[in-house]
């Protein structure tokens, strides 16, 4: 089992940060795997859940992160995924990168 944590999270997207922002929820998954620099995948079993990356941030329940790590051990809270948490309402200058939002 390995741990994705977001962090360096932001209500806005636009705003320049001056400092860390605040951290985010950590996930489980037996791995974790990307698609160029568009999608982070989250594999459990036979299945796996998306994040898209935004103007370079990922997008999870109303939080923008532009941080990120992955380790082999958590003793924190893990949060389960919801994928209806991972599609924001885009403002018109914001698309996500890559074709995969379409296809969520």
């Amino acid at each position: 089992m390995v741990y994705l944590t977001l962090f360096h999270g932001r209500n806005d997207p636009s705003i320049n940060m001056d400092g860390w922002g605040y951290m985010g929820p950590t996930f489980a998954a037996d791995f974790i795997s990307g698609v160029y620099t568009t999608v982070m995948r989250l594999h459990v079993g036979e299945e796996h859940q998306e994040i898209l990356y935004y103007d370079n941030m990922l997008f999870y329940d109303g939080s923008w992160y532009g941080d990120w790590f992955i380790s082999s051990n958590h003793n924190g809270k893990v949060d389960l995924f919801d994928k209806v948490k991972a599609l924001p309402s885009l403002p018109d200058n914001l698309k996500p990168i890559g074709e995969y939002y379409d296809e969520l």
